[in-house]
Parts: structure tokens; sequence; C-alpha cells
């Protein structure tokens, strides 16, 4: 271990394994850079978007006020634009009301919200039981919805880390490490071969850097624990061993290596690639926050118009009421009541014609400003969400063919979204099985004599793991009902099939299978084929009336069959 800076110390790590680079190091953007910083900036970029996702006015002007005095200043090149930042350019000023609009984070949320949850299966019950084992005790289900799906969509990339303690947990233990807190390294362009993880502890006041990397050499994987002390400089000083003793005795620091194991029990999440570092992620926002600013601007600036229009009022002295002084008392909001009466004198004689009170009001449009933010925010939400998927500008009178239509944008950033979560969980829970064998054979003390030594081996390294996930925006029960029974009145489909799209996981497989003997003895009877069963095969009104209705008796119907 030596000393240095934290990305300094990963660098070296990279290097040292013949990290490949995807291009020519000398035609990088370096050199329009002032110090040639490239770490630094993408650790500023991460930091802002997490500004941003956490969407509080206060920690957004905290942060641009210390860019403008501090960070800017440190590369005046690269942030140049970021000068001129709305955020930015308001830190400086006082008595002002800035506007947040969380548009960003809304964004965010409702794309974690709309991708559900993943459902893992295996053909094999013992193995489906571990799989629901580990799935249940590492809390997966808040993981992949709370930290997995937004953080990834947010800062671009993040890495599950599958670990084992017994005295926790006799599964394997699964953690997510966001952005800031993972490094990758690759060969062959895209065969990861290193991940580096790093946790922070603060022990006595004093803060630590354990770094872990994990490698794959000559198909073994290898694991490597290292402390360092972390001054608030972010200096590294490696601890020595007697300090890691004192500091964390129960910090298990052994070199780990375990035979014949192509995993390295890390699974990297990665939504949409960067084409400006490789091998790593882009947030969905990436390139937005510049019309984000401008949304606050803008909602401000309407803030600020209507304030500077509120109507102004005069009031004449000579009709207010006087205090015991004989001084005039300052009107109330309300309840303000005045007696004006002909002919009457002032103090000094002269007669009162003047109106008691008088009101202006400047003539400010705000309209356009707020017109100029709508546009804005369909700009930020292009390419990602559909307005109708965050509630804008829905019609309710639109059928559900027209909402879906509506929700196009949103499916397809959705089915990215899965498609790649997908195989990560797939992944995920292979590697976690394998682990848990291997927790199994230390548990039960089944272990492979090797050498004259007890080894604990893995022998299973692939499971037919499938993942699957609710559909999004999908057609009425009712719709479904005509479409399925339609194909299956001509023998386009088998009723077992009719019943697996119709009912999906709402109904159990005994009540399916009731369900597809029901249908075989009907289709029998019926002389005009199973159609007869749902009436017509005309095109079903999609009004919510006839909907709710219709739909409730056919469900009604099935589900007394199947209870009755």
């Amino acid at each position: 271990m030596k000393n240095g800076k934290i990305d300094e110390i990963v660098q070296g790590k990279i290097l040292n394994i013949d990290n490949e680079l995807p291009q020519n190091p000398n035609n990088t953007r370096e050199k329009y850079l002032f110090v040639n910083d490239i770490d630094q900036i993408a650790h500023l970029k991460i930091m802002e978007h997490d500004i941003w996702y956490e969407g509080d006015g206060d920690e957004i002007l905290n942060f641009y006020r210390g860019n403008i005095n501090i960070r800017y200043m440190y590369e005046p090149f690269f942030q140049d634009n970021k000068r001129s930042y709305f955020w930015a350019i308001s830190a400086t000023e006082t008595d002002f009301e800035r506007i947040h609009v969380p548009l960003y984070r809304d964004i965010i949320d409702t794309l974690s919200s709309i991708v559900g949850l993943p459902k893992i299966t295996h053909s094999e019950k013992n193995i489906q039981k571990q799989i629901d084992l580990i799935y249940k005790e590492n809390h997966l289900d808040n993981m992949i919805s709370q930290s997995v799906v937004p953080l990834t969509l947010n800062e671009g990339w993040g890495c599950f880390k599958i670990d084992w303690d017994l005295n926790v947990s006799e599964v394997p233990i699964i953690q997510y490490y966001r952005a800031e807190n993972v490094d990758f390294t690759y060969k062959y362009k895209n065969r990861l071969t290193q991940v580096i993880y790093k946790d922070f502890y603060v022990k006595g006041g004093e803060t630590f850097l354990l770094m872990e990397t994990r490698s794959l050499e000559n198909k073994n994987l290898k694991i490597i624990k290292e402390l360092y002390h972390l001054d608030s400089a972010n200096n590294l000083t490696p601890c020595s061993e007697q300090e890691q003793k004192e500091k964390f005795p129960k910090l298990n620091m052994l070199e780990i290596t375990i035979k014949d194991f192509p995993y390295l029990l890390s699974v990297p999440t990665i939504f949409y690639g960067d084409s400006s570092n490789i091998g790593y992620g882009r947030s969905i926002m990436n390139g937005k926050l510049d019309l984000c600013d401008a949304l606050d601007q803008s909602v401000s600036m309407s803030g600020m118009a209507c304030r500077v229009s509120t109507p102004k009022e005069y009031f004449n002295t000579e009709f207010l009421e006087r205090d015991n002084e004989g001084l005039p008392k300052a009107p109330k909001t309300f309840q303000r009541q005045y007696v004006l009466y002909k002919g009457g004198k002032d103090g000094s004689g002269t007669p009162m014609n003047s109106e008691p009170v008088q009101t202006t009001q400047p003539n400010v449009d705000y309209n356009g400003y707020m017109e100029y933010a709508q546009e804005l925010s369909l700009h930020i939400m292009q390419g990602t969400v559909s307005p109708a998927t965050l509630g804008i500008d829905v019609a309710k009178k639109d059928n559900a063919n027209a909402q879906r239509e509506k929700e196009k944008i949103t499916v397809f950033t959705r089915n990215t979204i899965i498609y790649v979560l997908s195989k990560c969980v797939v992944e995920l829970m292979n590697q976690s099985l394998c682990v848990n064998e291997y927790l199994l054979a230390v548990l039960n003390k089944k272990g492979v004599v090797v050498d004259g030594k007890k080894e604990y081996v893995i022998t299973q390294k692939k499971y037919d793991i499938h993942c699957e996930f609710e559909e999004f925006a999908d057609a009425s029960f009712e719709n479904k009902a005509t479409i399925y029974g339609n194909m299956l009145s001509v023998d386009a489909i088998t009723p077992e099939l009719y019943v697996e799209q119709l009912w999906k996981d709402n109904i159990s497989e005994a009540q399916k299978k009731k369900e597809i003997d029901y249908i075989k003895e009907q289709k029998d009877k019926a002389s005009g084929g199973i159609g007869e069963m749902f009436g017509d095969n005309q095109e079903l009104d999609e009004s919510e009336t006839s909907k709710e209705g219709s739909e409730k008796d056919l469900r009604n119907e099935s589900f007394n069959r199947n209870n009755g």
C-alpha cells in the first residue's frame, strides 16, 4: 500500500492489471481543461445530479454558491457555462425568492415506481425456496425500488455486492453501492475483470477508508482488503496491521481466494452507457440540467412578477382613525371602515374633498413566464417519460387505447430499464445461489478433502433462473377477455394460454386448472364456439361506467365458479 489521493490509489490498482483505454488518451478532452483533473469533474458531475435529485432548494443554492466561489475557480474552462446558471448567479443576491420545481425527481421516482418489482422463479422447488429466502432476508424489494433503480437512473451506474457473514445471516448478504463508491476495470473492451469498492468509517474522530478489490486471475476469484486513514484533504495513508486490529478488531482483512470460480460476486447496474466514459453509465437526466435550471428561473421570475404586481394602496391619513395621541392608526387588512361626510374639514380648516384610499396595480405579464415554463417542462420530459405519466394534460374523456398511446415514451423507457435490470437480477441471484451452496456446505460441514485439507467447494455455477416484471399500461381485463376469447373461439390459442394471459397471478394454480376445465367443457357444449361465452365479438365500449360494470361481472362470474 502507498500514500496518495483516493483517485490516485484507485487508478494505480486499475493500471496495475493492464487496463485497456477506450481511445487514444492524447485525443481526449483533457486538452480543453485547465488542470486536467478528469476524476474531479466526474465526482462533481455525480454530486450535481445527486443535489438535483434531492430536490431541496436550499441544498441546490448551497451547492452552486460553493461552486461559484470555489469549484468553478478550480476548473474555470470546463465549468464556464454553469457560471451563468440561474442558481449560480442568484446565489450572490439576497432577498430573492427562488422557487425549485422538483420535476427532475418526479421523473426518476415515477419511472422507479412503474418499473415495479421482479418476480424471480426457478423450476425446482428447493432452488425456489433458496431464492425466496435470499430475496426476503436481503429486502431486495426495497433495495431495488428505493436504491437500485432511482440511483442508477440518477447517477448512471452502481453495483450489487455479494458478501457472507455467518454471524449475521446464513444466506448471502447483498449490498448496493452507488456510483461514487465503486470503480470498474475492463479487458477486451467489455469484459469486467476487477471491481473496487470503497467503504468509509469514523472511529475516534478519525475517518478511515476500507478499499476492497475483487479481481479474476486465472479463473480464480481474489479478494483483497486494504485499510487507509483519510484526512480532510482526501489524502490516504495506509494503516498498519496493529492499527487495524486496534481500531477494527472484528474486521476480517485476510486475503481470500476462491479457486475455479468465474464470478466477481459483483453485478454492475448500467441502464444507459456513457460514450465518453466507456464501461460506466450516464444519468437518464444527463444533458437536461440546463433545462431544469431554466425552468426554476422561469417559475421564480413568474413568482417575482406576481409579487411586483401586488396592488398598492395609498391612504389619506386625514381619514384614518386616530390613537390617544392624535396620530393616525395603520389600517387593518380586513374590516376596514371609513366614514366620509361632505363638508368636513381637516385640522387646518381645509375642506376634505379627496378620496380616502387610492389603489394602483402595475400590469405585469407573468403568464408569459408560465407558458415558457410549460415548454421547458415538455423538453425536460422529452425522450424519457410521457407527460401523461406524470398526470400532465390527461383528458378524462380519453379511452384506454388513447391513454396507452400517450404512454408510449414511458413504455419504451421502462422496457429499456427492465431489459437491463432483469439480466442483472438473474446474474445476481445466480451468484448468490453459488455463495449459498458454499455457506450450506460450511454450516453442514460437508467439505471435500483436497491434498489432505478439507475445503468447501462450489459445485454448481449456473442456474436456470427466470425474471419477469408486471406489464405497464396493460389492456383492461374486459378488453383482454374479448381479444383472447375471440382467438380461442377460432383455436388460435389453447385454453391454458387463454387462462394464463387473462388471469396472470391473480388466481391460484388450482383455480386456473378449474377455469381451464370449465372452458373445455363449455367449448364442447357450445355450438358457436367459445366466443359465445363472452357475448358477441364486437369491440367493447371503454367508458368508465361500462368498463367497471362488465369487468366486475366477468370477474365475479369466474371467481364464483372457482370458489364455488
